[in-house]
């Protein structure tokens, strides 16, 4: 189904998923330019930027999902505002810039572990499917879909390549993103987890009152090892990273330079 052929409608302010992902605090501190970074992982203390008391329970998780997310060993939730003003136009823009999988290589992190910005996504193409891996081109959109799907190829800096499932949805203003493990992942020849345990979902919620978009992302992975929960390259301060690399990544899709932001400081 195409919708580009209709106008999109306004979001209403009063949205549900708003409401559930964002209480009234977070919403005022975002909107003030705060981003809210909180990360748990298993036998660490949780990291929080903005609880003093944070819990896994804190992480507020989306109702809905088939996948008990607190059964994780990793669990990492970042909540910003980005100004954004979506039309017809730059919404296909906007798009076709979230589906160009291969502008993800290159995107940095700042490593708490070295002290410095590290490669994060090493590589990324698309690929045709899970059963004919051949590389293909970024597709360009000239109309919106409501839906889209693609099989994209990620070497990531610290668990090598990885299959994922990227499926994003748009509904009016609003886009949900999925990025899902498809095959198991390994380290070191150590299983690390299950297809499908590895995953990054994101919400752009629009409000036209604030004029821009509520982001919420949330990076959810189970870690069946003990032994690689202890290793000192994996922390709840360089999750927090990760997934700050990823919301300034696509504050830039938005035309914000947020490259000074790299660090979720406590």
């Amino acid at each position: 189904m195409m919708l580009a052929a209709n106008p999109v409608a306004v979001c209403s302010c009063e949205n549900p998923r708003l409401e559930q992902l964002f209480n009234p605090q977070e919403q005022k501190l975002v909107i003030e330019g705060k981003i809210l970074t909180t990360a748990y992982l298993e036998n660490h203390r949780i990291f929080s930027n903005h609880q003093e008391n944070a819990t896994l329970e804190t992480l507020a998780l989306p109702d809905g999902s088939t996948t008990d997310f607190s059964s994780y060993e990793l669990l990492a939730v970042e909540k910003a505002f980005i100004p954004y003003t979506p039309n017809a136009e730059n919404l296909l823009t906007l798009f076709n810039k979230l589906t160009a999988y291969s502008e993800l290589s290159g995107m940095n992190y700042y490593s708490r572990t070295d002290n410095r910005l590290q490669p994060y996504i090493l590589s990324s193409f698309r690929i045709d499917s899970p059963v004919n891996a051949v590389f293909v081109n970024d597709e360009k959109h000239a109309v919106l879909p409501s839906d889209y799907t693609a099989y994209v190829v990620l070497e990531d800096n610290r668990f090598g390549k990885l299959l994922m499932r990227n499926k994003i949805s748009l509904q009016n203003h609003n886009i949900t993103i999925c990025h899902k493990t498809v095959e198991p992942m390994s380290k070191w020849l150590i299983p690390i987890n299950k297809p499908g345990e590895n995953e990054l979902q994101m919400w752009l919620i629009y409000d036209d009152t604030a004029k821009g978009y509520f982001y919420y992302s949330m990076q959810a992975m189970r870690i069946r090892s003990q032994f690689l929960l202890k290793i000192s390259q994996l922390t709840p301060d360089n999750v927090a990273n990760r997934i700050r690399a990823m919301t300034v990544h696509l504050a830039g899709l938005m035309g914000h330079d947020w490259k000074d932001r790299m660090i979720a400081s406590r």
